[in-house]
């Protein structure tokens, strides 16, 4: 009898393991999904400079060790911890896509005109009051989750390292999704989604008294990834650009390009920042003939950006161009430009003598030999 007793105890310790690693596993990777997103979202915001990407990992660093440290103190002393951890991950997959959708109102509500780059102290208070709730409970959640795992274990000194490499693993499964995924398939809404899915799961198999609730929010969660997750998209994705209308935005590795019309202009941005604007001819006119009338026959160019914009255009005009090489970082912006803009813009891309290149052109130093 007491060697059944003991057998069916270890078989509870064996699947409560199992659900709480699954736990620690999915916490990992949407901790990570979310910071990829939140911040991709954030440098759209703030105009994708270096000090506004300082700000938000110093922020995501701060609130996350905050959460760990000062909420951590009471992991070891609450008694329902399996309870617990299921509650504060379905509160997570709440927190994420208001997080998302909060993000893309932000600019309204620091009150940042379209166009305009925030102030420093309009991106601290923006970006540290955005990431405050999330990285808290996450924090939380780590600390919580060694003291969950050294009571089913019984050995807390290596908990520890125990939750670390499982959220580790996590967050290594969800980066090469993005990476070879996501960012290919799905927008950030969708990802958010599929995320706050996947955290209601985890939360389910946990839980015991919230288990409705964690199976009605995964069910939402799924129903809108499914039916409306792209009018969502770019009905929020608009929130940020008041007075004018977004007709596309798309994520790509290299970050986010949007098109808004104020139906009398196109203007094209990439991060948050302006690329280029059609017909604006003046420009494209200044950028282009100011440099080439230096030379009395220009045969080669290297042009760097802006081609889709008029550039190209204006530079075939030159009848002594032989050959124009043209370099740009990001396929998709050419891909949309062809899609949106008249095709007397972008039809000099394909002329005979245009080679398009899509790479990033690092300067380097000549060498002394050189």
């Amino acid at each position: 009898m007491a060697q059944f007793r003991r057998l069916r105890e270890y078989k509870m310790v064996t699947a409560d393991k199992g659900r709480v690693v699954f736990a620690f596993v999915l916490m990992g990777l949407g901790a990570l999904l979310a910071q990829i997103v939140l911040l991709r979202e954030l440098m759209v915001v703030f105009s994708g400079n270096e000090l506004s990407t300082g700000v938000m990992l110093s922020a995501w660093l701060l609130w996350t060790a905050l959460g760990s440290a000062i909420l951590g103190i009471f992991s070891d002393r609450i008694k329902g911890k399996t309870s617990l951890f299921s509650s504060v991950q379905l509160v997570l997959a709440f927190i994420l896509p208001t997080s998302l959708l909060l993000a893309r109102y932000l600019r309204p509500i620091l009150g940042v005109p379209v166009g305009e780059i925030a102030s420093l102290p309009q991106m601290i208070a923006g970006i540290f009051f955005l990431l405050l709730p999330f990285c808290l409970f996450s924090g939380f959640l780590f600390s919580l989750g060694c003291s969950l795992l050294g009571e089913i274990l019984g050995k807390e000194a290596r908990s520890v390292g125990f939750v670390y490499a499982y959220e580790a693993l996590g967050a290594g499964i969800g980066g090469i999704a993005f990476s070879y995924f996501f960012i290919h398939f799905l927008n950030s809404w969708q990802v958010i989604l599929l995320t706050s899915a996947l955290l209601a799961l985890s939360s389910f198999l946990l839980a015991k008294k919230i288990k409705p609730l964690a199976v009605l929010w995964m069910c939402f969660a799924l129903a809108i990834l499914i039916f409306y997750s792209g009018q969502i998209n770019l009905i929020s994705k608009g929130w940020g650009w008041k007075g004018y209308k977004v007709i596309a935005s798309k994520d790509t590795i290299y970050g986010n390009i949007t098109v808004i019309t104020n139906g009398l202009q196109m203007s094209f941005f990439e991060n948050g920042v302006w690329n280029f604007t059609y017909p604006d001819p003046l420009t494209a006119e200044e950028a282009v003939h100011f440099a080439l009338l230096e030379h009395p026959s220009p045969k080669e160019v290297l042009l760097i950006g802006g081609g889709v914009g008029g550039l190209v255009r204006e530079t075939l005009k030159h009848p002594s161009i032989r050959h124009l090489d043209y370099v740009e970082l990001d396929p998709q912006l050419i891909k949309t430009g062809r899609r949106y803009l008249p095709p007397q813009i972008t039809f000099p891309l394909d002329d005979p003598r245009v080679r398009i290149t899509y790479t990033c052109l690092l300067y380097t130093s000549p060498s002394p030999r050189d």
